[in-house]
C-alpha cells in the first residue's frame, strides 16, 4: 500500500510562517500509573498552551476511543479545566437529568433500592454524613421526599410526565438558574409524550433505549477543550491540537477471526472453516499465511490512515504524547506507533536515551484580540396547568373574532378531530391528544366532544364507528389520469365501501358532485361503493345520503 502514501497522498504546503510540532514520550513509573501519566501530562500541555493566551477553545484533544476520552474529560474536569466531549454533552452526563429519571422508575417502583440509593445519593450529595443520611432513609424514601421536598409520589403518577417532570423541577430546586441540560431534557419528554402517550412507563422504555444517544447541541463559541476521536475529526482542523496514548499497536487483534479455504474432498464437503486470527495460522498452509499477512497489511494500513488523520488536523500546534516503550535489549517496537516516532528521530539523528521531549519549532504568543462574549444567564421557566389563571390560548380561539368567523372555524376544527377517529374508541384518546397539545380550551372540551358524539353515536352513521370496522381517513387517492383526491373517510367491508364526506354550512350540489367523483375513482380500482353520506357539522349535526 506504500503507494497510496508516495504518490496518492497530495497533501501540499502552505505559505504560513511558525507553529510547532511537539513530541513528548512518558515513563513508566511505579508511583503512577500510564492511564494518569498520559492525563499528567495533557494537562501540562494545556496550561502552556494557555500561557501563551490561547483559549480552551482553540485546543482539541484526539483519541482512538471513549474510554480514553472519558478518562481525560473526567480528570480534566477535577483540575477545573472545561470540557466538551460526545460523552460529557449526553443528557444522561447531567446527575439532575439522571434524578428525574430515578424519580420516575422510582415512581413505578417502590421496591427498587438500586433506585432509592441513587435518589438519595443525588439529594446527600453536599450532607456531611451521607453514609448515614442514605441508610436510615433507603426503605423510606416516599416519606422522606413528602416530608422534606413536599413532593408527592402520588401525585406523579397522576401527572403527565413533562408535568410531573415539571413539578419536580421545582420542588427540588433542580434548575435556579439556566440548565442545558434540563431544558433538552423536556424537549424530549414533551416529543416523546406527542408519539408515545404521557405515561411514565412510555417514557422510561424511551429513555432506555436512547439515553446513549440524547444529547445538548454545544455552541460554537464556548470557550472549553474539546475532547474528540480521531474518527470524528476527520475533515476538521483546530489551532491546537494534543493527541495522547500515542502508542496504538497497529496489529491489534480484538478477537478477529478468518475463513480458511479447505479441499472438501478431504474434509467432509467443508470448503472453508473459520478459525481465529493469530500468529499460528501462517503455519496452516501457504494459503492461510497468504490469508493472514494481506489481514496483517490490512491493519497496518488502517492505523497508518488514523494516524495520519491525527497528525494533520493542527492549523498551530500539534502536541503529540507517546509513551517509551522498549524492548529488554533498549531496542523500538516497530509494531507500535512509539516506535515509528522513535524510528523517525533516530533516522534524523537527534534520539537520546535519556531525553523524552523534542520539539520542532516554536508556539508564538496569541496576539489575536479573542472576543469578549456577553453572556446573559436565562432563567428556566416552568408552570403549571392547574395554577389560578393560567389558561391555554388556542389557534382557534384567536381566530373567532365574528359569529361567521366562529361557526366556520367550529366546524373545520371539529372536521379535524373527525379525521383522528376511526372508531368510538379513539374519541377520548383525540380529545385527550388536542389538552396536550394546547391545541383546545378547556371550557371548549364538552361542547366540541358533544358535537363529536353526535356522529359518531347518531342512528344512522353510528354504524360506521363501531369498533373493529376498517377505515382510511383522509387518504389521498391518484386516479389514472394523475389526479390527487382525498375523502374524509372510507369504510372498508370486503369489496364494499362507503363514502362519508363533512362539511359545514348549507348544502351545495358541488358537494354531491365531489363525492360521484371519489366513486368514479374508488370503481376504477376494483370496488362497489354502497353508501354515499355527506355530513353537515354546524349547531346540530345532520346527514344526507347521495
Amino acid at each position: 500500500y506504500k503507494d497510496l502514501f508516495l504518490e496518492g497522498n497530495k497533501q501540499g504546503y502552505n505559505t504560513k510562517k511558525g507553529g510547532i510540532v511537539q513530541l513528548d514520550f512518558i515513563t513508566k513509573n511505579e508511583e503512577i500509573d500510564t492511564d494518569r501519566a498520559y492525563c499528567k501530562a495533557v494537562l501540562k500541555t494545556i496550561r502552556e498552551v494557555v500561557d501563551r493566551k490561547y483559549g480552551y477553545g482553540s485546543i482539541c484533544i484526539l483519541v482512538r476511543g471513549k474510554k480514553d476520552g472519558v478518562l481525560l474529560a473526567d480528570f480534566l474536569a477535577h483540575q477545573e479545566i472545561p470540557t466538551i466531549s460526545s460523552e460529557s454533552l449526553l443528557l444522561r452526563s447531567s446527575d439532575k437529568v439522571r434524578f428525574l429519571t430515578h424519580l420516575m422508575e422510582y415512581g413505578n417502583d417502590d421496591k427498587n433500592l438500586e433506585v432509592a440509593y441513587e435518589l438519595l445519593s443525588y439529594l446527600s450529595s453536599d450532607k456531611k454524613y451521607r453514609h448515614a443520611y442514605i441508610t436510615s432513609n433507603l426503605w423510606e424514601v416516599t416519606t422522606l421526599l413528602k416530608t422534606e421536598f413536599d413532593f408527592d409520589l402520588g401525585v406523579l403518577k397522576r401527572l403527565s410526565v413533562y408535568d410531573g417532570m415539571e413539578l419536580a423541577i421545582k420542588q427540588f430546586d433542580l434548575a435556579p438558574l439556566s440548565d442545558a441540560y434540563i431544558t433538552y431534557f423536556m424537549d424530549v419528554v414533551h416529543q416523546v409524550e406527542q408519539k408515545e402517550g404521557t405515561g411514565i412507563q412510555a417514557f422510561l422504555s424511551y429513555w432506555n433505549k436512547k439515553k446513549d444517544r440524547l444529547s445538548i447541541s454545544a455552541p460554537e463559541n464556548i470557550d472549553a477543550v474539546r475532547i474528540m476521536t480521531i474518527h470524528k475529526a476527520k475533515g476538521l482542523e483546530f489551532p491546537i491540537v494534543i493527541f495522547p496514548f500515542a502508542n496504538e499497536n497497529m496489529y491489534k487483534r480484538m478477537d478477529k477471526k478468518l475463513w480458511i479455504p479447505l479441499n472438501a474432498d478431504i474434509y467432509s464437503g467443508f470448503e472453508e472453516i473459520l478459525v481465529n486470527e493469530k500468529k499460528e495460522v501462517e503455519n496452516y498452509s501457504d494459503v492461510a499465511a497468504a490469508l493472514y499477512y494481506d489481514e496483517e497489511h490490512k491493519m497496518e494500513l488502517d492505523a497508518l490512515n488514523v494516524l495520519y488523520v491525527a497528525l494533520t488536523r493542527a492549523e498551530k500546534a500539534l502536541y503529540i504524547i507517546s509513551e517509551k516503550d522498549l524492548s529488554q535489549n533498549g531496542a523500538h517496537k516497530p509494531d507500535l506507533y512509539s516506535g515509528l516516532f522513535i524510528d523517525y528521530l533516530k533516522n534524523k539523528g537527534i534520539w537520546e536515551d535519556d531525553r523524552t521531549s523534542y520539539c520542532f519549532g516554536a508556539l508564538d504568543v496569541n496576539i489575536s484580540e479573542s472576543e469578549s462574549l456577553s453572556n446573559e444567564i436565562i432563567s428556566f421557566g416552568y408552570t403549571h396547568k392547574n395554577r389560578p389563571g393560567f389558561r391555554i390560548l388556542t389557534t382557534s380561539g384567536m381566530l373567532w373574532d365574528t359569529d361567521r368567523e366562529a361557526a366556520i372555524s367550529k366546524g373545520n376544527f371539529l372536521h379535524h378531530i373527525l379525521g383522528m377517529i376511526e372508531t368510538e374508541d379513539d374519541v377520548e384518546k383525540a380529545f385527550k391528544y388536542l389538552i396536550q397539545n394546547g391545541d383546545i380550551a378547556h371550557d371548549e372540551i364538552e361542547s366540541a366532544k358533544n358535537s363529536v358524539r353526535q356522529v359518531v353515536n347518531h342512528p344512522d352513521l353510528g354504524v360506521y364507528f363501531r369498533s373493529g370496522v376498517k377505515v382510511r381517513n383522509e387518504k389521498d387517492i391518484i386516479t389514472e389520469n394523475g389526479r390527487l383526491m382525498r375523502p374524509d373517510r372510507i369504510n372498508f367491508k370486503g369489496n364494499m365501501v362507503s363514502l362519508i364526506d363533512y362539511k359545514t354550512g348549507k348544502s351545495n350540489p358541488k358537494y354531491k358532485e365531489q363525492l360521484y367523483t371519489y366513486t368514479d375513482a374508488l370503481e376504477s380500482m376494483g370496488y362497489t361503493v354502497e353508501n354515499r353520506m355527506i355530513v353537515y357539522i354546524n349547531d346540530e349535526v345532520t346527514f344526507e345520503k347521495v
